[in-house]
């Protein structure tokens, strides 16, 4: 059976949530907005449709996110695609050397 979700109910970090992403990566990479067809980073996964609920509310089909969550599982699991490397957000630590405290010169 079809339903509804509202757009709280389809995205979040709290874990129990159909897409594990914040509100701007949810809006940005998995919903439609005209200009991509496609969930960004792949070549063939639809983004989701959007169901005005009223002036400002959205919601999305539960079979819409059920089908977009298959897709990107078959993406993952594909083993003919290469997954991209993963970039680490920070350069590693190279040395043990402490940093000068900042403020005032103690007296003497």
């Amino acid at each position: 059976m079809r339903t509804i979700l509202r757009a709280k109910d389809v995205y979040g970090l709290d874990g129990n949530k159909p897409i594990p992403v914040g509100r701007s990566k949810f809006f940005e990479d998995y919903v439609e907005n005209g200009k991509d067809k496609f969930v960004a980073g792949t070549d063939n996964v639809p983004r989701l449709p959007a169901v005005p609920l009223g002036e400002r509310a959205i919601g999305f089909f539960s079979d819409k996110i059920e089908a977009l969550q298959e897709a990107l599982s078959k993406l993952r699991n594909d083993p003919s695609k290469k997954q991209r490397p993963t970039v680490a957000s920070k350069p590693a630590v190279t040395s043990n050397k402490r940093k000068k405290a900042h403020g005032r010169a103690k007296a003497a």
